[in-house]
């Protein structure tokens, strides 16, 4: 799992800190577009986003995929955050999105992960995820809420700890990069 954002900015979900996770989220807004990188069934991969062609490419590591997911951030008109993920052609092993913690503390996120393991994308098959308070900040902690395991069904989140992140349904998207942010890798 990687975020991708700003103009090259190219930063890997684990390298990232909380207040690293929070700054982000707070550039969170309906414009706002990031790029989520996925590798096949237990691959691991780091992808880059091509500036010159507009799209993600291959890094270093082995992708067994033909291209790399694209995904957006928008906000419905329940004003909830919503990240959308779509697969090229040839991407296989993608789960609904099982964003995970992989702190020390279960109710805190130092890094996350994309759980790749249990399910399948067809081409053209898009998954949206609702985020909405996913990135809550404990200002006594300096952690940023979990982020948990999600089910097809309307489950609420533990308040103010976890949430559940939950598959809504199918939509398209376009791949954009948001230029407004000064993280570097």
């Amino acid at each position: 799992f990687k975020i991708t954002y700003g103009a090259k900015a190219e930063v890997p979900a684990a390298s990232l800190s909380a207040d690293d996770i929070q700054k982000y989220a707070d550039q969170i807004n309906a414009s706002e577009k990031i790029l989520v990188e996925v590798a096949a069934g237990s691959e691991a991969g780091i992808a880059k986003f091509d500036s010159a062609n507009n799209k993600v490419i291959a890094g270093d590591a082995p992708l067994k995929v033909k291209d790399a997911v694209k995904a957006t951030v928008t906000t419905n008109g329940s004003n909830k955050k919503v990240l959308t993920i779509s697969a090229a052609a040839g991407l296989s092993g993608f789960s609904y999105g099982t964003l995970k913690d992989t702190g020390a503390n279960s109710s805190d996120v130092d890094a996350i992960t994309l759980d790749t393991t249990n399910a399948t994308i067809t081409e053209g098959d898009t998954k949206v995820l609702d985020f909405d308070n996913s990135f809550k900040f404990n200002e006594s902690t300096k952690k940023v809420g979990s982020l948990v395991t999600p089910n097809t069904t309307n489950t609420p989140a533990d308040p103010g700890t976890k949430t559940t992140v939950r598959v809504i349904k199918a939509v398209e998207k376009t791949i954009d990069v948001s230029s407004n942010s000064t993280t570097k890798a």
